[in-house]
């Protein structure tokens, strides 16, 4: 759900922050609809800046999407730790998302053998 890069960053593991795209159909969406075809299944892990840009009124888009999603079924995860810091831990799981901590739910991924799709 990230765009292109907008500024650099002081990280040297993270060469530059990127920006959410203002996709009309996000790459989530566009996965949800032919994922029972194709014998997949598809959650979305929220975290870090990401996670923060949901309660940016700039980003109303991609919360909508998000809610969206959750709204037809698709599991949304949201990091556990940064909701709590963010005071969105009721917030959030109204939305219809789920609360995870991120080190549970990456080694669920890799249990699972699930591909990760990030960007």
């Amino acid at each position: 759900m990230y765009g292109e890069d907008n500024e650099k960053s002081s990280n040297p593991h993270f060469p530059r922050r990127q920006k959410l795209a203002r996709h009309r159909f996000p790459l989530s969406e566009r996965i949800r609809q032919v994922k029972d075809q194709h014998g997949v299944d598809l959650e979305v892990y929220v975290f870090g800046p990401a996670e923060r840009a949901l309660e940016d009124p700039a980003h109303a888009d991609y919360r909508r999407t998000l809610v969206s999603l959750a709204k037809a079924g698709v599991p949304i995860h949201i990091c556990r730790d940064i909701a709590e810091s963010m005071g969105k831990a009721q917030e959030f799981p109204a939305l219809g998302f789920t609360l995870e901590y991120a080190r549970d739910a990456f080694v669920r991924y890799a249990v699972e053998g699930a591909a990760v799709v990030s960007f």
